[in-house]
């Protein structure tokens, strides 16, 4: 039961970050908004947590510098509530 918990957290994730992806790209949001980046920190977080399970470990450090750099964003008040 572990396991499909945390290949479920995996797939969420690979959703979340092909989701914030798609949704820039289309101009839906902005880099700098609330949305993207809670679905970079989200993403990053879920993405640590499989590929630390998985002893991925350059993996799970990307993505734990991946979750910080959008913490970041998300605390220095760059961060915007509306998607555009």
């Amino acid at each position: 039961m572990q396991l499909l918990i945390i290949e479920i957290i995996g797939w969420v994730a690979m959703v979340l970050v092909l989701s914030a992806f798609y949704l820039n790209t289309k101009n839906i949001v902005s880099s700098n908004s609330s949305i993207f980046l809670t679905m970079n920190i989200l993403a990053g977080l879920f993405m640590a947590i499989n590929s630390g399970y998985h002893h991925a470990y350059p993996s799970m450090f990307a993505n734990i510098a991946w979750l910080f750099i959008a913490v970041i964003g998300m605390v220095s008040g760059k961060a915007k509530n509306k998607g555009v």
